[in-house]
């Protein structure tokens, strides 16, 4: 072991810079930075060393993008160091895929008279552990976590498995949108969100796509500027 932490050293203090860094972006408490500083010290297998972050981690409720990215920074570490799952304890792969599943949930957005609806599909995911931020900038970002524990009995042992699952989603509001009475409601799996549009706003309209031939034939109108008010093909 000694060995093992004297060849992988420099590694470590790259690792521990940017889990300092990440922790820092994401405002993470004083204690937490320091805790989390103090395994860098210890003489822990990367293994032992990511399972007490995580569990740092989660008594602090940090947010489950950061836990995601620490845990991604680990699996290059341990692919970096060449171990096999074998080599790392329990398998740093086989653990971060059970307990670190990410998933991009279908979400749908339709334009209405008075307002804009989103729909996203969420099976699985409780209220509570759902998020939905609008900022300045009119991006409406919806986060959260989804969890699944199963208990089963072997060799007369009881054994609990958790699985988590992260999402993170985001969409730009148009600007005729009131952000102050956006609402939301998660029923049976599906969240929906209204964000209604300030008195007054201009439904969206249709921009027709037209050819030169038709533009001339029409006067030529708009051939002086020529692009002007069209809406840009994506």
């Amino acid at each position: 072991m000694n060995d093992l932490l004297r060849r992988r050293r420099p590694s470590v203090f790259t690792m521990q810079h940017d889990v300092d860094d990440a922790l820092a972006e994401y405002g993470s408490p004083r204690r937490l930075r320091h805790d989390i500083e103090r395994l860098f010290s210890e003489d822990l297998s990367p293994h032992a060393m990511w399972m007490e972050m995580d569990r740092l981690l989660e008594e602090s409720d940090s947010p489950p993008p950061l836990r995601w990215r620490l845990a991604r920074m680990f699996e290059a570490f341990r692919s970096s160091l060449g171990m096999s799952g074998r080599g790392m304890g329990m398998g740093m792969t086989g653990m971060m895929q059970t307990m670190r599943e990410t998933f991009m949930p279908d979400m749908e957005m339709k334009e209405r008279e008075h307002e804009i609806l989103l729909t996203i599909d969420l099976p699985g995911v409780h209220r509570d552990d759902v998020e939905i931020r609008v900022d300045d900038d009119y991006v409406l970002t919806i986060r959260g976590e989804r969890r699944d524990e199963q208990s089963r009995q072997a060799r007369g042992y009881d054994y609990t498995e958790r699985r988590y699952g992260y999402f993170l989603r985001s969409v730009d509001l148009p600007r005729s949108v009131d952000t102050s009475r956006i609402d939301a409601d998660l029923r049976a799996g599906v969240l929906e969100i209204r964000a209604p549009k300030l008195p007054g706003a201009a439904a969206g309209r249709e921009i027709p796509l037209t050819s030169r031939e038709q533009r001339v034939g029409n006067g030529g109108r708009g051939e002086a500027h020529e692009g002007a008010g069209r809406s840009p093909l994506r």
